[in-house]
Formats: structure tokens, C-alpha cells, sequence
């Protein structure tokens, strides 16, 4: 069963409340970083991006659900879209990374609450509260997803 390490990111506001969640995974097959991702309807709007999104049932009012894609070349771009979806790392974040899982068959209908469900403290690799990130400690903490799961 394929292994990945799995970074997740979780935005709090100055409310304490969360706003963006976002988990990355890179597969070494095909050179891409993959996103899923959440985000409040206000935070969306106060950031001013047009993106396609999928309503999450669960929570309609509350959130929308993203995903895409990144090939490796483009982390810097990446990066900067991270930024863009989380106020330009204006907030403090929880930064946690996982070593999951998954079957083959799973990886093409993968969403955010799939991947989410599969994070435990037994897969846990680190974990940081509260943390102020930059750009370039968050292209750090990606570029450590392309580090072999063993």
C-alpha cells in the first residue's frame, strides 16, 4: 500500500476560530504537489480569489471545499497560492505532518474529509500550535513531503 507523507496546515484567526485547512501530498510518480483544502465563505471573499470549489454538504453555509494540483517546478507558485488562501500568512497556524496510508484505487476520489480521517496521533510525525509561518517556512515544511516514507 502506498505510503505519503501528508502536511497539514490549519489557519486561526484573530477570533481563535479556524479559517483555511489545508492538507498537501506530493507523489513522486508524477513530480506534483496535490492540495485539498477548506475555507470559510468569509475568508474566501475578504481574499478575493475566484477558484472552482465543491460545496461540502456537511457544512454548506460554513465552508467550501478546493483541491488541485502543483507540479514541482512550480513550488514558489504554489507557495504563493497558499498565501493567497490563507491572508498571505498574516494568522498563526497549527502545522502538523502525518505519514498515511492510502490504496491505489482511493487516491483518484480523494477530498479533504478523506484525507483528514486518516490523521492520528499514531501516524503523527510533528505537530506545532500557534506558529507565525512565512513563505519560505512553509516551501521548508513542503519540501519535506518529497523525503521517502518508510
Amino acid at each position: 500500500m502506498p505510503r505519503y507523507h501528508a502536511l497539514y496546515l490549519l489557519e486561526i484567526n484573530e477570533d481563535n476560530k479556524s479559517d483555511s485547512r489545508i492538507i498537501v501530498l506530493y507523489d513522486s510518480e508524477v513530480d506534483k504537489y496535490f492540495y485539498y483544502g477548506t475555507r470559510s465563505r468569509y475568508g474566501l471573499n475578504n481574499a478575493n480569489i475566484n477558484i472552482d470549489y465543491k460545496p461540502n454538504p456537511q457544512n454548506e453555509m460554513k465552508y467550501i471545499q478546493f483541491a488541485g494540483a502543483y507540479p514541482s517546478e512550480k513550488l514558489a507558485t504554489f507557495v504563493s497560492f497558499l498565501g493567497n488562501m490563507t491572508d498571505h500568512f498574516d494568522s498563526k497556524f497549527i502545522v502538523e505532518m502525518y505519514a498515511i496510508e492510502m490504496e491505489e484505487d482511493e487516491y483518484d476520489g480523494l477530498t479533504f474529509d478523506r484525507l483528514h480521517s486518516k490523521f492520528s496521533k499514531y501516524n503523527e510525525l510533528f505537530a506545532y500550535d500557534n506558529v507565525k509561518e512565512t513563505e519560505g517556512s512553509i516551501m521548508e515544511k513542503i519540501d519535506m513531503l518529497t523525503c521517502e516514507v518508510l
